[in-house]
């Protein structure tokens, strides 16, 4: 006997998607961003293949290998930036 799960037909499974675990970053209780991976089996538009949600400010996207790979480095990049500009106000600040 089959499931009820499996009596459906292929038409009513286009919706049905899965996600992994959420991984979150935040910073004093703000949260920054969002990714996890993703698959929607039966999408009748777009594509099937496991993929990355991220959610970052307006950046909203599913994410392939090489997408999420610019994206770090791009991330990489802010956080060499931000650490100067944190090195510089302490030197302003200790010339005070």
């Amino acid at each position: 006997m089959k499931s009820e799960a499996h009596e459906c037909g292929p038409e009513y499974c286009c919706d049905t998607g899965h996600m992994g675990a959420a991984h979150e970053v935040t910073y004093r209780d703000h949260e920054l961003a969002v990714a996890a991976l993703v698959q929607d089996h039966f999408a009748e538009l777009g594509s099937r293949d496991v993929g990355v949600v991220v959610e970052m400010g307006s950046l909203s996207r599913r994410m392939g290998p090489t997408e999420l790979r610019e994206l770090a480095a791009v991330l990489v990049d802010y956080a060499e930036t931000l650490n100067d500009l944190a090195v510089r106000l302490t030197t302003l600040r200790a010339e005070r």
